[in-house]
């Protein structure tokens, strides 16, 4: 499995600090420059996802180039033939999150699909343990700072999400669907200057 961290080249500093982040905690990742949303023009557009009366939500051109940075890995990965282990370039490790990975993957059984080391909102929704901080969810979480895909999950996820109506998250939460989800909690990682739900 290889290690991706989406940013972009506009924002070359940021990337090269995340990279240098996750170097210092065990991870040898490879910048992978995404889509950049502010040459992308297009009007905000509301996307009611979950209420189709509330018009409060709006995508915006930076949701629309993150969808496209996320799925173009994805079909890298594909074309490859390897699993990925996908970072964005806000992603903050926890102490002690490599060794918690190593453990945590570990013991993923061989049906996974997707394993999220972060996540937030996960809250109160269904859950069963397997091991330690590894529990099996019955729903993607959000947040996509930090996450990992099986080969073998690729083919379903390009083919089940290729919409763009929505953050990448929240399109991977409708969408993939009759897969294995797993997830470590506590989540391992935070989101740079965002405070974000447990």
């Amino acid at each position: 499995m290889n290690y991706y961290v989406i940013g972009l080249q506009r924002a070359e500093q940021r990337l090269q600090d995340r990279i240098a982040h996750l170097k210092d905690g065990g991870f040898d990742a490879k910048p992978f420059y995404g889509f950049d949303g502010s040459q992308i023009q297009l009007k905000p557009l509301p996307y009611p996802w979950d209420d189709p009366n509330n018009t409060n939500y709006f995508i915006h051109e930076k949701h629309v180039g993150m969808n496209l940075s996320h799925m173009a890995l994805w079909r890298l990965g594909l074309a490859l033939n390897e699993s990925l282990c996908i970072f964005e370039d806000d992603c903050v490790l926890n102490p002690h999150a490599k060794g918690c990975f190593d453990a945590c993957f570990g013991l993923l059984p061989n049906d996974w699909d997707i394993f999220f080391p972060a996540h937030c909102c996960v809250g109160n929704s269904q859950r069963q343990q397997i091991s330690g901080m590894l529990y099996r969810l019955f729903s993607i979480p959000y947040c996509t700072h930090w996450y990992c895909i099986n080969i073998k999950a690729l083919p379903k996820l390009i083919s089940q999400v290729q919409l763009v109506d929505s953050p990448i998250d929240i399109a991977l939460h409708k969408r993939f669907q009759g897969v294995n989800v797993y997830a470590a909690i506590p989540r391992m990682a935070e989101q740079l200057n965002t405070d974000i739900s447990p």
